[in-house]
């Protein structure tokens, strides 16, 4: 039913909305997934994470992009070597 609004030559939204209302009382229109509300929280977590350490490479890349600074590049990554930079520096 989906598909004959999509090829419908006249199409309208009092058209479509009438085929729609169609297929929701013959129930005709498929159910969608809703992950369940862990799996929700543990992605919006996740996406978090990930936007603080894009924002923590932009802010290191940002203090070494002068290049008045020098580190080691293959340290850079270990856990106290930045906030052992920052001091120093």
């Amino acid at each position: 039913m989906l598909r004959a609004i999509a090829a419908a030559k006249k199409k309208n939204d009092r058209i479509d909305a009438h085929k729609i209302a169609d297929c929701l009382r013959c129930d005709f229109l498929p159910e969608c997934y809703m992950a369940s509300t862990e799996i929700r929280e543990r992605r919006r977590t996740l996406r978090y994470r990930n936007l603080l350490v894009r924002q923590a490479v932009r802010m290191r890349d940002r203090c070494f992009a002068d290049g008045s600074r020098s580190y080691n590049k293959q340290r850079l990554h270990k856990v106290g070597y930045f906030r052992e930079l920052l001091a120093t520096n």
